[in-house]
């Protein structure tokens, strides 16, 4: 019986990473925020296109620097790339959380994003 239970406790553990794994991250190029809210902006995958996901610290090392707001982790997921032959492959949420008011463009691995905080 014990036996039975860890099972069916580990095979729901499975289903549920493969559940978080397969959200799609969507791409926004322009959002609007208010003082202290927080979106995640895009998914960034490996520059290889399989599907493990890239680690925060190593998106974190290339994202930009805002005057408006900090990056944190987004969580794994997956994107459509069409640079990958348009096919779904793992990526990393980029999470902006904003902090001051005003308007700027970032780019975030070569995608353009503004952002608006009021």
């Amino acid at each position: 019986m014990i036996l039975k239970v860890a099972l069916a406790a580990f095979s729901l553990f499975l289903c549920s990473s493969a559940t978080s794994l397969a959200a799609d991250i969507k791409y926004r190029g322009w959002v609007t925020l208010k003082v202290g809210e927080s979106i995640v902006l895009k998914g960034v995958r490996n520059a290889d296109c399989d599907n493990t996901v890239p680690s925060w610290d190593h998106v974190r090392r290339g994202l930009p620097r805002s005057k408006l707001g900090v990056f944190s982790d987004g969580g794994a997921g997956t994107v459509q790339s069409k640079s990958c032959g348009n096919k779904r492959v793992g990526a990393r949420g980029v999470r902006f959380k904003a902090r001051k008011t005003g308007t700027e463009q970032l780019s975030i691995f070569s995608d353009g994003v503004r952002v608006t905080v009021k």
